[in-house]
């Protein structure tokens, strides 16, 4: 195994060079001996043709499989939109925001939560659509007020009129659609081993299994190259162990096993590895993904990932907050700083409340924000060239009581050198005070006007009136 493709501490302390060997190695001890159970008798089949040991729905991987699926998955894709501007790079040191997942309830902001509707939907596709930080969307919520059996054409066909960002693909019908955004055949799609389409998330079932339709979902992609997201979510001392090594291991032994699977399927197809192995409060069994047992886990998995040379995916914007109070905020921005440090490639979460149960416009609106001040600081970082020059002549020659407010090196830089946030007031106390609404109050009304200046993407008609006619006509 290749332990030194990504050099020890350069993700961070969290995970040094014995942890990852010892996190490694239980692994492939457990993938060997215990397996992990795949209720997809067609996977099963393909796998064991293959070479896969097996023992029923059992199936076991050794460390030359893992070895090889390791070596075949990239470690960079371009991920298409619709608008080539959007088209989005993924490599190792890359870092891009994306709208959270998959909320039943909406929380409001006077902290009233109630389930999600078909509007919820439009609205924060659109907004994820308007912000600039958001590059990849997503379904941050489902909507309740729309029969199972058209939710998830309802749910694509909004994705694609609303929006002509990357796209998220959330069942194997969804495929069709795609293929209609982009004016291509399912073909092309299988064939087009150099172009990816959209994305898709495979969860597996923690601990040590992946459910039949999971199963399904991950062939179908495979074989028409959507990206995959592999994405187990053990949550320590209820699904997964009671402790942030044996988590990881759990998360590691699910992401690997899968990978191995999808190198099967289409070698070569770019995968994320999933880096979220949460925390459980074993008083309320609440699962806990903005406390810090949650960023240990994502730190340690992110640096595993790294050292295997994998994409990564996490999320951000977590937090066990049921509104947007101080508690969301202080645990939202410590998961961003966290991931964005550690270089986590692909970070959908904003816009979400209560660890996925309830999302927020108000929440989509100021995550963007946080990671507007993430992007701010990491920029200053990657600086590669700095001059002192200017700075050293303006203060030779300035006397003592001189002020920099007229200067031209000031007019020339503080659009540039200071960050300028868009909804948190840096004002007086006596501004301040005469202010009638709350930060959550201001930002609805930010919400509507956003909404009400929406327009839509560039799209062909014919397709838009297609769309049209699946959104309108639920």
């Amino acid at each position: 195994m290749p332990h030194n493709q990504y050099p020890p501490n350069s993700v961070g302390a969290t995970l040094d060079d014995s942890r990852f060997r010892l996190i490694h190695n239980a692994t492939m001890a457990i993938l060997e001996k215990r397996g992990i159970r795949v209720e997809c008798p067609e996977l099963v089949q393909l796998a064991t043709r293959y070479g896969i040991k097996s023992d029923g729905n059992i199936l076991f991987f050794n460390e030359d499989q893992v070895e090889n699926a390791i070596r075949l998955a990239p470690s960079q894709f371009t991920l298409l939109a619709r608008n080539p501007s959007y088209n989005t790079l993924f490599d190792l040191d890359s870092v891009f925001f994306g709208t959270g997942r998959s909320a039943p309830f909406v929380m409001s902001t006077k902290g009233v939560r109630r389930q999600a509707t078909c509007q919820d939907y439009v609205d924060t596709m659109k907004l994820g659509q308007m912000l600039d930080p958001i590059r990849l969307m997503g379904t941050l919520v489902y909507p309740g007020d729309i029969p199972v059996d058209r939710l998830y054409e309802f749910m694509m066909a909004a994705q694609i009129l609303y929006s002509d960002k990357p796209y998220i693909v959330s069942c194997i019908d969804d495929l069709k659609l795609l293929c209609r955004a982009f004016d291509v055949t399912p073909e092309v799609l299988m064939k087009s081993t150099d172009k990816v389409f959209g994305q898709a998330t495979i969860n597996t079932l923690s601990p040590l299994a992946l459910a039949g339709d999971q199963g399904k979902m991950l062939m179908a992609m495979a074989r028409h190259n959507i990206a995959i997201c592999i994405s187990p979510c053990p949550s320590s001392g209820m699904t997964g162990p009671c402790s942030a090594m044996g988590n990881v291991v759990l998360n590691n032994c699910e992401v690997l096993s899968t990978l191995v699977l999808t190198q099967l399927l289409q070698p070569g197809l770019p995968i994320f590895y999933g880096a979220f192995p949460c925390g459980t409060d074993m008083r309320s069994m609440c699962v806990t993904l903005g406390g810090p047992e949650s960023r240990i886990m994502s730190d340690l998995a992110a640096g595993v990932a790294k050292r295997y040379g994998l994409l990564t995916r996490g999320n951000v914007g977590m937090n066990d907050s049921q509104e947007c109070d101080f508690h969301a905020g202080a645990e939202s921005m410590f998961n961003f700083v966290c991931d964005t440090r550690n270089l986590i490639n692909f970070l959908p979460g904003c816009g979400i409340l209560a660890g996925f149960a309830s999302a927020s416009r108000e929440k989509l609106i100021m995550d963007a924000e946080l990671a507007e001040y993430v992007l701010e600081y990491t920029a200053f970082k990657k600086r590669k060239q700095e001059s002192l020059d200017d700075v050293v002549e303006l203060l030779i020659n300035l006397g003592p009581h001189d002020s920099f407010m007229t200067q031209p090196h000031t007019m020339a830089g503080f659009r540039t050198e200071l960050f300028h946030p868009r909804l948190f007031p840096r004002i007086s106390y006596d501004k301040w005070a005469t202010r009638e609404k709350s930060l959550v109050q201001r930002t609805s009304d930010r919400a509507d006007e956003m909404l009400a200046a929406y327009e839509i993407p560039s799209i062909e008609l014919n397709l838009k009136k297609e769309l049209e006619q699946i959104v309108v006509n639920f």
